[in-house]
């Protein structure tokens, strides 16, 4: 997982904006800048984006 990757999460879309040594990454909900949530990475599903 890398910083800028968007993921999924319980089914919606966010971008990682910090990967921890423990495995674990904040990512920051795509449609609302603030909301920020720290999840374990086995958690989050890599998606691509479409050009």
């Amino acid at each position: 997982m890398n910083i800028g990757s968007h993921v999924l999460y319980n089914e919606k879309e966010y971008v990682v904006i910090h990967v921890y040594n423990s495995g674990y990454c904040e990512i920051r909900d795509v449609t609302h800048q603030f909301t920020v949530k720290l999840v374990h990475s086995r958690d989050i599903k890599p998606i691509s984006l479409s050009s």
